[in-house]
């Protein structure tokens, strides 16, 4: 098992944390953590694929152990927030890498890729929405405040960022509650009980409007880019249904959709299971390796230390690097190496060479009336009795 490290840099004067793992040689995966999590909520997937690849999950700006600025100096949208995470990807020296998005690291996720389109190889959304029937009835106050942004409705959503419905959001959904460690949402609350914290999620909220205005254009890259896309999902998520992944299919005939028997925080519970399918679908970015063949033209075994050895001919492995030229593929991690192999060839000079070579799923209702919080209209088994106290 390869540990995790931690920590930070400074972009554009915004201190950012991350934690990464792995081999910085091997495909790189960006993961972009939910509301109100942070990279915390990867601990338990990191461990599992940092053998593969090389991980890197920051905090974005206003969550977790990332700075978050002032109000007023800086405007909590998800054009600024994509924007930070672009230049994280920048001063990081990251040229290409899939994408895992959750929640509203997906929307986020979704316009680096616009951003970057060449560079990013695949895209994982867990429980990451870009379409409207994705979107359950428990948006309803959330919609209110987009239509009419006055400080009732703002009020009405004050409840969701408590430590009781912060939990509720870990537990929705599961069958079995001892899977929950309380270390997610107790981490989630304390941090959310800082100051300013609670106005800053209320701004990002106003501004996930700006999510469902931007579903159309998030659709036509998928239609015009056709990105490698696994939709792997807690199919009691109580905020974005099933609806939502099978709706990528629409524009991504060749997307992989898969559910899983969890709620929203689907790391919590099948963390295993969404690793496996990690591995399982970034697998197929790389070439199946063809049998080697009989190696005949001397200048192809010298290598670029001079030693001579037979090179195995068509075998790419994973910690090969993703081309840029080529999305979806793979190639070796030494180009540089290409004009010193030429320069031996010329050196050489080798005779020619002889041989040619949708499961059923119910959808929930949860629907506020007028002035209604959240989590008032949930169903009373659904309301979490006991508050997490955090000091």
């Amino acid at each position: 098992m390869r540990i995790a490290t931690y920590h930070r840099v400074d972009i554009d004067g915004h201190e950012i944390f991350y934690r990464k793992a792995g081999d910085t040689t091997k495909p790189t995966l960006l993961l972009l953590h939910g509301f109100p999590s942070s990279g915390h909520m990867f601990r338990d997937l990191i461990p599992q694929l940092a053998d593969r690849f090389h991980l890197i999950a920051p905090d974005i700006p206003g969550f977790g152990q990332s700075e978050a600025p002032v109000r007023p100096n800086f405007a909590y949208t998800f054009d600024n927030l994509a924007g930070v995470i672009q230049r994280f990807i920048q001063v990081s020296g990251i040229e290409r890498f899939a994408l895992y998005a959750f929640d509203i690291g997906a929307p986020i996720g979704f316009r680096v890729a616009m951003t970057y389109p060449k560079r990013v190889a695949a895209i994982i959304s867990q429980n990451g929405n870009a379409y409207e029937e994705g979107l359950s009835d428990v948006w309803n106050p959330i919609r209110r405040y987009w239509s009419e942004p006055t400080e009732a409705n703002r009020d009405a959503l004050r409840e969701i960022m408590k430590p009781a419905a912060i939990r509720w959001q870990y537990e929705h959904g599961v069958s079995d509650l001892s899977k929950v460690s309380p270390e997610g949402y107790s981490l989630d609350a304390f941090y959310m009980a800082r100051p300013e914290a609670e106005e800053i999620q209320l701004d990002i909220a106003l501004d996930y409007a700006s999510n469902v205005t931007m579903y159309p254009r998030f659709q036509a890259y998928f239609r015009q880019h056709q990105p490698r896309f696994l939709a792997i999902w807690g199919d009691k998520d109580p905020f974005f249904l099933p609806a939502g992944a099978e709706a990528f299919k629409r524009d991504l005939p060749n997307a992989e959709v898969r559910f899983l028997d969890t709620g929203h925080f689907a790391l919590e519970t099948h963390s295993s299971d969404i690793a496996a399918a990690i591995v399982s679908f970034l697998l197929q970015l790389s070439p199946q390796p063809e049998p080697a063949r009989p190696v005949t033209n001397l200048a192809a075994m010298m290598s670029v230390d001079g030693q001579c050895r037979p090179l195995s001919d068509g075998l790419v492995s994973m910690s090969a690097h993703w081309s840029a030229h080529a999305p979806g593929r793979m190639r070796p991690s030494s180009p540089a190496a290409e004009p010193r192999i030429h320069a031996a060839k010329r050196k050489l000079r080798p005779r020619p060479s002889m041989t040619d070579g949708k499961l059923g799923r119910q959808r929930p209702h949860f629907t506020a009336a007028a002035g209604q919080s959240i989590t008032s209209a949930l169903p009373p088994a659904s309301r979490l009795r006991l508050p997490v106290t955090v000091s």
